[in-house]
């Protein structure tokens, strides 16, 4: 279904209503012919790529396009939006088994609206803004057990917080892929920042996803801290998870990292004397990539930062990093077993030692051995955009009732509230870009075809 409708429904946007995309591209490559970012490339219509229009400029257009659809199109056919207003309970006919409406509050005044439909579509982003949802939920994922566990930072909003998918969820309504890892690209990062130095601006350079000019900041060192290729990665249970080269996007050519998400919401860069010197005399490697949805800019690359001792003090302050004179004693501070933590860090130093990664790969150039303190903990995360699966659905977007094939009448489901059948919980999200945004347009237009065919039957 999302393959067959979803050129239609790019037409439907750009010839019907005006819809604006950034000029065609040959797949998941920079403008221009910059070379491809992912190992697999895909052909693809239409990209929010930053070529003729800035980020800034693109965001302007596309919230002119919103409320002029809203204003000339729902308004028009005597529909009516309401901002600040979410929906949390679907209100449900037990004798005939159809969805009718649903409550609602406005969060700016507590006005309760009750609201009766012939069909309701639902469309909240899914549920990663509610650790309570997450930790119930991502617990259904068989590969990764501790995606459900902590809160998750997020690119995005915080609102879709899983109301209505809990309310479909107690009429009966099925799930498909409910416990799928987190929609994660390029981004590993720091659970805090520090605002303690300057913010340095670059009118030489430009961020392509602002249209402003690029910064960097003293500030984000404990962030190159948490990626950078000599750290340690460490799950909550003192575990390592990774080939620490491959945290951040674009070190080993798959855009779908960083590979700390086996980890959950949460890990620990471990570090020692050895590598925060490193940094202090010579900065942070070429290989060091900042992300660009987290943080203040990044630093710059091989420049020394004698103020790192200062830095991580700060940091300490703020509760995202972690300091002792012994492993073990950062294990209690971190409470993890301390055995466990300490067994992981010999392990690690007999394999820089050898000069050779036979657990995980890491090139020995970047095996540093982490032998003397002070050490170090910051606590690193990953951002995801939104979960990845929820409410199951037929090709009409219809949700279904748990482990049978028949629709709920009058409940529809679209965007990350429906698309767990297109992922998979062993793998995060999906091997070429755009598939959520795809997937958001095309389900929301054929749901909005299908509900509205619904609700002119006659009753």
């Amino acid at each position: 279904m999302f393959l067959d409708n979803s050129g239609d429904t790019l037409d439907w946007l750009v010839y019907d209503h005006d819809y604006i995309f950034d000029r065609p591209t040959g797949g998941n490559a920079a403008v221009g012919g910059g070379g491809a970012i992912s190992t697999s490339t895909w052909p693809v219509r239409y990209n929010y790529v930053s070529g003729s229009i800035s980020y800034e400029q693109r965001r302007a257009q596309v919230y002119q396009w919103h409320k002029g659809m809203l204003d000339d199109v729902v308004a028009a056919a005597g529909g009516r939006y309401m901002t600040e207003t979410e929906g949390y309970e679907l209100l449900y006919d037990e004798g005939s088994g159809k969805v009718t409406g649903a409550r609602a509050r406005n969060l700016y005044d507590g006005t309760e609206y009750l609201i009766h439909a012939d069909a309701v579509i639902l469309a909240t982003g899914g549920f990663l803004g509610s650790s309570e949802h997450t930790s119930q939920w991502l617990a259904e994922n068989e590969y990764y057990p501790m995606l459900a566990s902590g809160n998750w930072m997020i690119n995005g909003m915080a609102q879709n917080d899983g109301l209505m998918i809990a309310s479909a969820m107690d009429i009966g309504a099925g799930t498909k892929g409910i416990g799928n890892i987190p929609i994660t690209l390029q981004e590993a990062c720091t659970t805090g920042q520090i605002h303690d130095y300057p913010v340095h601006f670059d009118k030489t350079k430009m961020n392509n996803r602002t249209g402003r000019p690029s910064t960097w900041s003293l500030n984000d060192t404990p962030l190159g801290l948490a990626v950078m290729p000599t750290v340690l990665a460490v799950d909550r249970e003192g575990n390592r998870i990774c080939n620490e080269f491959h945290i951040t996007s674009g070190n080993d050519g798959d855009f779908i990292t960083p590979k700390t998400l086996i980890a959950g919401s949460y890990y620990y860069g471990i570090l020692g004397k050895e590598q925060i010197q490193q940094v202090a005399e010579n900065g942070f490697l070429s290989e060091v990539n900042f992300p660009s949805y987290f943080g203040q800019g990044g630093v710059p690359r091989n420049m020394p930062i004698p103020e790192v001792y200062d830095i991580l003090e700060r940091a300490i302050e703020a509760g995202y990093v972690y300091k002792a004179d012994t492993i073990e004693e950062l294990a209690g501070k971190l409470s993890v077993d301390p055995a466990v933590l300490a067994g992981t860090v010999n392990r690690y130093n007999e394999l820089c030692g050898a000069g050779e990664d036979k657990d995980q790969g890491k090139d020995n150039s970047y095996l540093i051995p982490i032998e003397e303190g002070p050490f170090y903990a910051v606590t690193g995360s990953v951002r995801p955009f939104s979960t990845g699966g929820a409410l199951d659905v037929d090709t009409q977007l219809r949700v279904q009732k748990a482990g049978t094939d028949t629709p709920i009448p009058g409940l529809y489901a679209v965007g990350n509230d429906s698309m767990g059948g297109l992922l998979s919980g062993a793998k995060n999200y999906i091997g070429y870009g755009g598939a959520i945004q795809g997937w958001c347009i095309t389900s929301g237009r054929m749901a909005g075809i299908y509900a509205g065919a619904y609700a002119a039957q006659e009753p």
